[in-house]
């Protein structure tokens, strides 16, 4: 009896692994108007973390053998974008000078943990499609390397009026200091790339105000704690003075207890303390203003 339950069980295997083997097959056939049914087999095995690696590598294979038609590459990649390795890199780097793949492309490439992925990127600007570069720059931009900054400026700076504003803005997508200085010298620059330099600004200003700490006051008092609160009100005063063009509104609160009549002028008078400590930092009173919100 277990003789036979083996032979069972490899003759089962040696099927199933021609029926997978034909996803493969359908893959490299498939053209508009055909079945998908490879795509939904191939993407629900994808999700089975021991079939993972297995199908990066036969879908790779695939790729570097044959052709397939663009609208199988877009299938291709969702199914790719969450299992990819660096394995993928090579292969699927090659589309970036495809516009018709380009955007699949980075798809793919952006989860990718490797700094082969932004040399990549960065090889493929070297090209005339306007399209794939603009894709590229998002890329870049989403993944938030500081050194893809230096890379995104250059676009920024490359003369082209369209890619010129495209990378401006797509400064703003990255959370850098440096990008702040490009950013200002662009607006100081006065060029056709002024306004979109000043929106990737106020891009950057919000991610980094909506980052910023609260100072929280001790009951009834409006005396700010500055030893307990040293590294959230320096981290304030930074913000502030790393985008001297924004100008902030600074609210003060109180707990739930208490009458209006005493925590409308609380809540006020901690925001003004808030205020008062933040223009002895050196931060202008006339870029903030203070309200008492009880």
């Amino acid at each position: 009896m277990k003789k036979y339950f083996l032979i069972i069980a490899a003759a089962a295997s040696i099927f199933s692994s021609t029926v997978f083997a034909d996803e493969y097959v359908d893959m490299t056939e498939y053209k508009p108007g055909s079945s998908l049914g490879w795509f939904y087999k191939l993407k629900a095995e994808s999700q089975k973390k021991a079939k993972v690696s297995e199908i990066e590598s036969n879908i790779l294979n695939k790729l570097s053998e044959m052709s397939v038609s663009d609208e199988a590459f877009f299938y291709i990649c969702d199914i790719l974008k969450p299992i990819a390795s660096e394995d993928s890199i090579e292969i699927i780097s090659k589309a970036l000078r495809n516009e018709k793949r380009s955007a699949s492309a980075c798809d793919v490439l952006l989860g990718i943990d490797s700094s082969d992925v932004d040399e990549a990127l960065e090889e493929a600007l070297n090209q005339e499609s306007i399209t794939n570069r603009m894709n590229i720059i998002s890329t870049l931009a989403a993944r938030n390397n500081p050194d893809n900054v230096e890379i995104i400026a250059k676009q920024a700076n490359s003369g082209n009026p369209v890619l010129g504003k495209f990378a401006t803005v797509a400064l703003g997508r990255t959370l850098s200091s440096e990008a702040i200085d490009i950013l200002n010298k662009i607006v100081e620059q006065n060029d056709g790339r002024r306004n979109s330099a000043i929106a990737a600004l106020n891009a950057l200003a919000e991610k980094a105000f909506l980052a910023l700490p609260t100072i929280h006051f001790k009951r009834n008092s409006a005396v700010i704690d500055m030893i307990r609160y040293a590294n959230e009100l320096s981290r304030i005063v930074e913000a502030l003075k790393e985008f001297p063009g924004v100008k902030v509104d600074i609210r003060g609160y109180t707990d739930h207890t208490g009458t209006d009549r005493v925590n409308l002028p609380l809540s006020l008078k901690r925001a003004e303390a808030l205020k008062v400590y933040l223009v002895s930092k050196g931060i202008p009173a006339a870029r903030m203003n203070t309200f008492g919100e009880g």
